[in-house]
């Protein structure tokens, strides 16, 4: 009887243990006293000891952890820029055009449509994105292909100079800079026959594209027997200051190249007394354009010499704009195809932001003095796919002396030399 007693008590005492034990795996065994004791003081232990309670909790929802640790909120992790995103912080960023990778954090944030001119690749950090300078030039060669002798055809002067200021008043009313730039020939003939005509405020063709119409006027010369100088001579007698660009000139192969001779100082004419400072070099180009893409690039530099024309010499005397070519463009009467790479390379995300890149649209005058009507719906046309990268603040216009500028002022002089896939 007493046995029972004592049992009955034991399992009085042993009752509030087994019911405060939930994780106790019971499994029917017979568990002592001393057991049960050791058990809990175990488990007390342990938990002291990691500092965790018994019960996991859940993480927040707003909270995503990375595989190497990091804690990242998921509203940051699932921020997207407008070309398809990338996270802050710590990730690094990816290059592909259709957005970037985050640093080992995964979203599963769903891709968002992406417009063509957004894209993170092309824009840094802090903010600075890709910009595109445009400069838009015109040439007249001297006789020779398709042009013919001014001096002996006075008929083909006139269409051209009618040509010529229709196609520079349609570029004012568009709001474009506009450079003229001429060899001699032309030039020639209008001290011959052009003492200026009512539709031109009685002023010959030259003045009225300076005065009226705004446009640069540049000497451009093959010297095949005219110089530099000599055009500009032909240029201030039609009463316009030539402007310090070279509107073009040799620059490959080497050995034929005119550049070291520019880079010297004041040019001498030729046929005329008078001498001429250049300031500004644009392009640079090869015998007949056969092989411009060798001598092609895009940005601004100053090159060292004949045979280093891609090594920017920072105390060059002369800055280069560079004009980025391709061979498509050749029998275009429009010449953009330089800067259709460069947006093409844009999207792709190519270009680095905080440089300044360059590109050129020209047009031979011929081009226009055939098919004025024609050339003109084609850079309309241009313009207008143009625009959405203009009113982004990626492409902007200017005169080449007004990329120089902005290349000093803006880019503290950086070099950029840029010569795309197709030129590597």
């Amino acid at each position: 009887m007493r046995k029972r007693i004592g049992l009955l008590l034991l399992l009085f005492l042993l009752l509030p243990l087994l019911l405060f034990l939930p994780n106790w795996p019971f499994t029917g065994q017979t568990v002592s006293e001393d057991t049960i004791l050791s058990s809990l003081e175990n488990e007390s232990t342990t938990a002291g000891a990691t500092g965790e309670s018994s019960v996991k909790e859940e993480s927040p929802s707003e909270e995503e952890t990375s595989e190497t640790g990091e804690t990242v909120s998921s509203q940051e992790s699932n921020k997207s820029s407008l070309n398809g995103g990338s996270s802050s912080g710590s990730s690094s960023s990816g290059s592909s055009s259709g957005g970037s990778s985050s640093g080992g954090v995964s979203s599963n944030s769903e891709e968002s449509s992406t417009p063509p001119i957004s894209n993170q690749s092309n824009e840094s950090s802090d903010g600075v994105q890709v910009e595109i300078v445009v400069s838009l030039f015109t040439h007249v060669e001297e006789p020779g292909g398709s042009y013919p002798n001014f001096l002996e055809n006075e008929d083909a002067f006139w269409e051209h100079r009618a040509a010529a200021i229709g196609f520079a008043t349609y570029l004012r009313g568009n709001g474009l800079p506009y450079h003229y730039q001429s060899d001699w020939n032309f030039l020639a003939a209008a001290l011959a026959y052009d003492n200026g005509t009512e539709t031109s405020n009685n002023k010959n063709f030259l003045r009225y594209l300076a005065e009226d119409l705004g446009v640069h006027i540049d000497p451009h010369a093959h010297e095949s027997s005219y110089s530099y100088a000599d055009v500009a001579y032909l240029i201030d007698k039609l009463g316009v200051e030539p402007s310090g660009v070279v509107g073009g000139f040799l620059a490959y192969p080497p050995e034929k190249s005119k550049l070291e001779r520019l880079q010297g100082g004041s040019i001498e004419g030729w046929q005329y007394n008078y001498t001429w400072e250049p300031k500004i070099l644009i392009g640079g180009g090869t015998i007949d354009h056969e092989d411009d893409e060798r001598i092609s690039a895009s940005g601004i530099w100053s090159p060292q010499d004949n045979e280093n024309f891609f090594i920017h010499n920072t105390s060059g005397p002369l800055p280069l704009i560079g004009m980025l070519r391709v061979s498509e463009d050749k029998n275009d009467s429009i010449h953009s195809g330089g800067l259709l790479q460069l947006l093409d390379d844009y999207e792709e995300g190519l270009l680095t932001p905080g440089v300044m890149y360059t590109a050129t649209i020209s047009v031979d005058q011929i081009h226009f003095a055939e098919n004025g009507t024609e050339v003109q719906e084609e850079l309309t046309l241009l313009m207008e796919d143009m625009q959405p990268y203009i009113d982004a603040d990626i492409i902007r216009w200017a005169s080449f002396e007004e990329a120089i500028t902005i290349w000093e002022t803006e880019y503290g002089s950086e070099p950029n030399i840029y010569r795309s896939l197709y030129a590597n």
